[in-house]
């Protein structure tokens, strides 16, 4: 995978390596303020609040379906000692 131009080197991967300049990713993270780190971290809790209601649902939907097995079970079990 190499690349050609006039700033560019040959890469063996696409990842970061040693040669890329720190100043300008710094750069770059830093000119984008803390407005989009604030709009980030609240799409972030707004799916983790999404995640934990669905996993609690799911949780709730587990334990009604347990309850009724079981109930199911010892019905059965009854019925099949009074014969």
């Amino acid at each position: 995978m190499e690349s050609t131009g006039p700033n560019r080197t040959p890469q063996p991967d696409q990842g970061y390596s040693s040669n890329h300049d720190s100043a300008s990713v710094s750069e770059t993270k830093t000119s984008s303020g803390d407005g989009s780190k604030v709009s980030h971290t609240k799409k972030v809790e707004e799916g983790l609040e999404r995640i934990k209601n669905v996993a609690s649902n799911g949780m709730n939907r587990v334990k009604i379906a347990a309850h009724l097995g079981i109930n199911w079970i010892k019905g059965r079990y009854k019925s099949s000692r009074k014969q």
